[in-house]
């Protein structure tokens, strides 16, 4: 089965071991130091979902299972450069970052 051939109510579960975050932890830094000294944009997208305020209650208290976060709970996605701060634009691709903003 493809993601394409997902339809209403499936979803894809994701596990992500911790040493696994850690790793990839190390890896954004990484990311991050090389886009700045080269000048780069570093585009991430930043995916917003809505929670039941019992999962969110669950989630501060450490007492919910992971959330299932898929379409019919996904509120937005939004794309930016993580160092300069902008917003996705057709204009900035392939152009040099300017840095931190001010």
């Amino acid at each position: 089965m493809r993601a394409g051939d997902l339809g209403p109510g499936d979803a894809t579960r994701i596990f992500v071991p911790y040493d696994r975050l850690e790793r990839a932890d190390e890896r954004f830094e990484a990311q991050i130091s090389y886009a700045t000294k080269a000048q780069e944009h570093l585009w991430i997208a930043i995916a917003s979902y809505v929670l039941s305020d019992a999962t969110a209650k669950g989630i501060a208290t450490d007492s919910a299972e992971t959330p299932s976060l898929d379409i019919e709970n996904l509120a937005g996605v939004q794309i930016g450069c993580f160092i300069c701060e902008r917003a996705l634009d057709r204009r900035l691709v392939g152009r040099r970052c300017p840095g931190e903003p001010k």
